[in-house]
């Protein structure tokens, strides 16, 4: 994932939070339960895009670590049967 990837992601999410907060300060109307539910499901999307984002980062950490250790395992092993 690129970083402007993920940039593009985290402002996506901060407009959809300040969306989420906006609502509530036009709902002057609605009653507070209404207002309420309109923001955990705005900010719940947001939060699962979130920790989505997170997971994917962690993941492709251990793809790239466990990557790198073949590389360098089959470096070792050319090395070793070069020089002998």
């Amino acid at each position: 994932m690129s970083t402007s990837k993920s940039k593009r992601r985290i402002c996506a999410q901060g407009a959809r939070i300040g969306l989420a907060f906006a609502a509530l300060g036009f709902c002057v109307g609605c009653d507070d339960e209404a207002a309420l539910k309109m923001f955990r499901d705005t900010a719940a999307s947001s939060i699962q895009q979130g920790i989505g984002s997170i997971l994917d980062g962690v993941l492709e950490g251990v793809f790239a670590v466990v990557q790198m250790g073949d590389d360098a395992a089959t470096q070792e092993e050319q090395a070793t049967a070069g020089g002998g």
